[in-house]
């Protein structure tokens, strides 16, 4: 599940919806089946994970923090950052809500005294023993209707794709 927060809801369901108007005004229809299909499998399945974590109090990102941190204790905030490809000030806002809600507890780095490591507490990691699961129902039942053969044969696709956007981005980001 890692890399799977990316931007808010709104701004990345605009962003899906400009990636298909754009892909549909230069890409053969093939292509542009793809990338609809693509938006589609993601905010259908975003929309079914956010009311399952509502129960649980949380939001979408901050489950993506939660999860990131629990294969990655100590972290510093700008490494979440780069894990959940967001922007440093929105990883403060999201671990702000966590610490207030004490899944999480940051930690002054031992080396670098302007930094935090960031921490799940006793409870942050109970909350997420029992919200994977529950995520766990939204995606299982997608992901078993794909044999491994297909599996195999989409992930190399995908990857130079995501590879292709990351480059993309930072060259973005770094103003070229």
């Amino acid at each position: 599940m890692e890399g799977f927060v990316k931007l808010g809801k709104i701004r990345l369901t605009n962003q899906i919806v400009l990636i298909i108007i754009i892909s549909t005004m230069i890409f053969e229809s093939g292509v542009t089946r793809l990338f609809e299909l693509i938006a589609a499998i993601n905010i259908k399945t975003t929309r079914l994970v956010e009311k399952k974590l509502k129960k649980f109090g949380l939001t979408y990102p901050q489950f993506g923090a939660l999860f990131a941190l629990s294969n990655r204790e100590g972290l510093r905030q700008n490494e979440l950052a780069g894990v959940l490809d967001i922007d440093t000030t929105t990883v403060m806002v999201i671990c702000d809500g966590l610490e207030k809600k004490e899944l999480l507890r940051r930690a002054r780095d031992e080396h670098d005294r302007r930094a935090y490591r960031l921490f799940l507490t006793w409870s942050g990691k109970e909350l997420l023993k029992a919200a994977v699961p529950e995520i766990t129902e939204v995606y299982l039942p997608i992901a078993n209707m794909v044999s491994g053969d297909e599996v195999e044969q989409i992930i190399p696709v995908l990857e130079r794709m995501a590879v292709k956007v990351r480059a993309e981005t930072e060259s973005y980001r770094n103003g070229s």
